[in-house]
C-alpha cells in the first residue's frame, strides 16, 4: 500500500476543465478508448470509489489523469487495481479517504448503487467535482438531494450513461426532432435482461471483504452468498432491479428524442412486490402531455423477456 498522495494542485479546477475530462469519459466509443485532452493542461487530482467491473472500465480511461486514492471493501479489487495505480494511496472506508486526501480535485463513484448518494454526496459537500455511474443514487430523495447538493456547491457533476454520447444515440434523436419519422404518440422500450428474485442465503463472511463497510447505508443483515461482487442489483436493499440498472440507458433515448419531463401517470404491471428481491419481469406505462407542438406520448417499458405485442403482429 502506498502512503504517498500526489501534490495538491497549484490553480483551482474551474468547472470547464473538469467537463474536458468527464465528457471524454462518455464519449470514449467514439475516440478508440484514449482520453481526448485539449491543449496541455495540468491533470486533475481524482479519488475512486470502487474499483472492478465498471469502476475498472472507468478508471482505465481516467489513466491520463492523477489517481490519487483508491478505496474499496474487497481488498482483493483493491489490491488488483492497486498494483495497475502503484502510486494511488489505498482505503477501505471512502469517508476515511475523502476526509484525508485533501488534494483531491474529482471522485469517481462507481460502486453499487446504494453506496452511490452518501459517497457523491460527501465528496460535494467538500467541494469536489464528481462524475457517478448511473443510476445516480438509490432513490428519488437520494437524487433531489445530490442535485441540491450540486447547485449549492457550483462543481461540476456527471452520471455515467456512456452510451448518452454514442453517435447512434445522436443520430436518432436528431432524426426523430428533424420530424422523419412523424409525430411521436407511443414509444416501447425493452430489455431482455433480468435482474430479479434476490434472496438472502447465510453464509460464513470472506476474509476480503468487509461486509460491514460494503453494507454502508442499508440495513445491517448476515452476510449473504451471492450477493457481492454483481448480484446486489436483484436486491431492494442495494440495487433497483433490471428498470432500475438497465431503464436509465434505454429509456434516456425517448426522453432525449422526444423532450419528455414529468409524466402525468404511472401504471406498473408484474408479479407481487417481495420484500427483498426485485421483480423477474415488469411492464411499466407512462403518460406524457404535449410539449409544445409534440403530442401526448405513451411509453411503454418492458423487461425480464416481456416484448412489445406489435413485434408479433
Amino acid at each position: 500500500m502506498s502512503s504517498n498522495a500526489a501534490p495538491a494542485s497549484a490553480a483551482t479546477i474551474s468547472r470547464r476543465r473538469f467537463l474536458e475530462t468527464s465528457a471524454a469519459v462518455a464519449a470514449l466509443p467514439l475516440i478508440g478508448g484514449r482520453v481526448a485532452r485539449a491543449g496541455s493542461l495540468e491533470k486533475l487530482n481524482i479519488a475512486v470509489v470502487g474499483t472492478q467491473n465498471q469502476a475498472a472500465w472507468n478508471i482505465a480511461q481516467i489513466g491520463s489523469e492523477n489517481i490519487v486514492a483508491l478505496c474499496d471493501v474487497d481488498a482483493n479489487h483493491l489490491a488488483r487495481a492497486g498494483a495497475r495505480i502503484p502510486g494511488a494511496t489505498r482505503y477501505r472506508d471512502f469517508r476515511v479517504m475523502l476526509e484525508k486526501e485533501k488534494s483531491v480535485d474529482a471522485v469517481l463513484v462507481a460502486a453499487p448503487d446504494h453506496v452511490h448518494a452518501p459517497a457523491a454526496a460527501m465528496a460535494l459537500r467538500q467541494g469536489r467535482h464528481v462524475y457517478c455511474e448511473k443510476p445516480l443514487a438509490h432513490t428519488v430523495e437520494e437524487t433531489r438531494t445530490l442535485a441540491r447538493l450540486a447547485a449549492e456547491q457550483g462543481v461540476a457533476t456527471q452520471m455515467g450513461t456512456q452510451i448518452h454520447a454514442g453517435a447512434n444515440y445522436r443520430r436518432v434523436v436528431e432524426l426523430i426532432r428533424s420530424g422523419a419519422i412523424g409525430p411521436v404518440r407511443e414509444a416501447h422500450v425493452w430489455c431482455g435482461k433480468s435482474w430479479s428474485n434476490g434472496r438472502f442465503r447465510s453464509a460464513p463472511v470472506p476474509d476480503h471483504l468487509d461486509w460491514d463497510l460494503w453494507q454502508g447505508p442499508a440495513p445491517a443483515r448476515p452476510y449473504s452468498a451471492g450477493v457481492h461482487p454483481g448480484n446486489w442489483r436483484r436486491f431492494w436493499d442495494y440495487g433497483t432491479g433490471t428498470l432500475g440498472d438497465m431503464g436509465c440507458h434505454y429509456i434516456d433515448l425517448v426522453f432525449w428524442a422526444l423532450a419528455l419531463r414529468h409524466p402525468t401517470a404511472v401504471q406498473t404491471f408484474g408479479p407481487a412486490v417481495h420484500e427483498v428481491g426485485t421483480p423477474r419481469s415488469l411492464l411499466v406505462e407512462w403518460s406524457f402531455p404535449t410539449r409544445g407542438e409534440q403530442p401526448p406520448v405513451t411509453m411503454r417499458w418492458y423487461d425480464g423477456g416481456l416484448r412489445p405485442s406489435i413485434l408479433s403482429a
